[in-house]
């Protein structure tokens, strides 16, 4: 990376459909040649707290299965897929800014694990009319990302050496 240039880091799990990160089309496709660079990895194996489905989809829809009786196969999909016609969309709302907390605590931690997922009171906030759309970065996080001191950039430039 030259000087003067800022990488932008693409983290995406491990399934086996995502593409590798020297992919010919995304090498291409991140060759911005304006000053930004964009890299790819792959976080961890079996980390949960990018995983939006991990944070609270699963967990909602198995206590929702839960309640419903079934003695075969046949009954037990049937089940799964009223519970998520049943699924209530502000819930699957309320995951979606879960992970960006989640992702503002990733940053703080230096890329280290959430050991506690953080909590805004969404519930509270949408009674009130104040339920964001987006959580933005915080203060804290955008000093580390302003900084390159999230560690990301650090780590990449030493394996590309």
């Amino acid at each position: 990376m030259g000087q003067g240039q800022r990488t932008i880091w693409i983290q995406q799990d491990n399934a086996p459909a995502h593409i590798s990160p020297d992919d010919p089309d995304f090498v291409r496709a991140a060759d911005c040649n304006d000053g930004v660079q964009i890299g790819m990895y792959s976080q961890p194996p079996n980390s949960p707290d990018l995983n939006v489905l991990d944070l609270g989809l699963f967990a909602a829809l198995g206590r929702m299965k839960y309640k419903v009786p079934s003695s075969d196969l046949n009954g037990l999909v049937q089940g799964v897929i009223d519970c998520y016609c049943e699924f209530d969309w502000k819930k699957i709302r309320n995951v979606w800014l879960t992970l960006q907390c989640v992702m503002n605590e990733v940053i703080e931690m230096d890329g280290g694990w959430v050991r506690k997922i953080p909590h805004v009171n969404k519930e509270k906030l949408e009674r009130e009319g104040e339920l964001m759309l987006v959580i933005a970065a915080t203060d804290k996080a955008r000093q580390l990302i302003d900084r390159g001191e999230d560690g990301v950039d650090e780590d990449m430039e030493q394996e590309e050496e």
